[in-house]
Parts: C-alpha cells; structure tokens; sequence
C-alpha cells in the first residue's frame, strides 16, 4: 500500500534524490537496509540518482537504533546499504568513488559546477569567515532581537566598562543547571546572566522547554 506511491514519483516524476527514513522495518533501519535501498530502489526500480541520509539518519544507528558501534562505522554501514553491500567489514573504495560520482554528476546536470571546475584549486585557502561576513552576522543578529517582557527593569543595561554579560543557550540536561552552573563555565563570572531557555525543543521533542523537557518545572 506504501511503495506504489514512492514508485511512481520515480517512475513519473523523474524524481532525481531519495532520502531514506528514520524508522526502522521489522528491526531494520532503513539507513542501513540494503533491500529498500539497493535492491528495490536501484536494482528494480532503476532509480540512478542520488540517495542522501536524513538530518540525524545516520548517527542514528548508532545513538538510537544501536546497529553501530561509532559514528564512522554508522557511515560505513549506511553507505554500504546504498551501495549493495551488507554485513561488517570495510567499504570497497570503487563504492565510494561511484557514490561521489552520483553526487557529482547531479551537480553537474543541475548546472551547480562552474566549467572549469576541478579537484584542487588554484586560489589558495578559502575564507569561510571573511570580516565583511562577521559583519553582516552581527547587523543581522542586532536587529532581529526581540525584547519580549522586562518586568524586572534588567533592560537597559548599564554602560559600565568591563560589564560581564554571559548568554546561556541551555539544551536537554543543561537546563535545569541555569545558572549554577561549574565553575568552568563562563555563567559564575558574569556580572548578568541570559539563560536563552524559550522553546528549544531540539530534534524530536528533546529540549529545554515544551514537549521532552527533562528539567521539571523550569
């Protein structure tokens, strides 16, 4: 009743990328499942395009479905599933290198790669966080805060020199902590003190607030 639909996007639509699933089939994620992903997807479907993970997909073999004992053998794992290999052991490079090419020749029909486009680049080493960036960064941050209440006249601060000001964004088991925080932390040492609780609710309900929250009563 499920994969007819999935099908016919393929088929019909032309779709050109397939990101696989969360959840796991009769104990199988479906990251890691070499019979959805290969086996009906390429082999019987003939779908040639490029298959990527979820947000979390592949970490998720190891923290939440266990079926990886690290971070890279989760990688392996699900790349070995996209690529028709199964069990343990290590990924043949020509694996990798047809993975690459998918990826890289959608790019290439998507008109994403300049002409002359190469392996190395002749440039030199790239900024990634040029000061006109750093700039633009923080005019955007300036002036996309929003001052919601201040019942306690914390606001305006005073224009002291030296004035400590630590900004806490608290997640999952840090929030209930606050500001009693260790003394490695930067929080002890400031004069004032911004927890950013709010509703964090992080991936799948795990967060400072709302639904998931660890910290009772925060």
């Amino acid at each position: 009743m499920i994969l007819p639909s999935f099908e016919m996007v393929l088929r019909e639509g032309g779709a050109r990328s397939v990101m696989a699933a969360y959840n796991d089939i009769d104990g199988l994620p479906a990251h890691a499942h070499t019979g959805l992903l290969t086996q009906l997807l390429r082999d019987t479907w003939k779908f040639n395009g490029t298959l990527v993970s979820g947000y979390f997909g592949i970490a998720f073999l190891e923290s939440a479905h266990r079926v990886a004992a690290s971070d890279a053998e989760a990688g392996r794992i699900a790349l070995a599933a996209g690529e028709g290999e199964g069990g343990g052991g290590e990924l043949p490079e020509e694996h990798l290198d047809r993975a690459a090419l998918r990826v890289l020749t959608q790019k290439c029909e998507l008109e994403l790669l300049d002409p002359d486009d190469g392996p190395e680049s002749s440039a030199g080493p790239v900024d990634l966080n040029p000061p006109h960036m750093r700039e633009l960064a923080a005019k955007a941050a300036q002036e996309s805060v929003v001052l919601l209440a201040n019942d306690a006249g914390l606001l305006p601060l005073p224009d002291a020199h030296g004035l400590r000001i630590a900004l806490s964004r608290l997640l999952r088991r840090r929030c209930e902590r606050s500001c009693r925080a260790p003394s490695s932390w930067p929080t002890p040492r400031a004069d004032v003190c911004l927890a950013v609780v709010g509703d964090h609710s992080g991936p799948f309900g795990r967060g400072s607030s709302g639904e998931g929250c660890d910290a009772e009563g925060l």
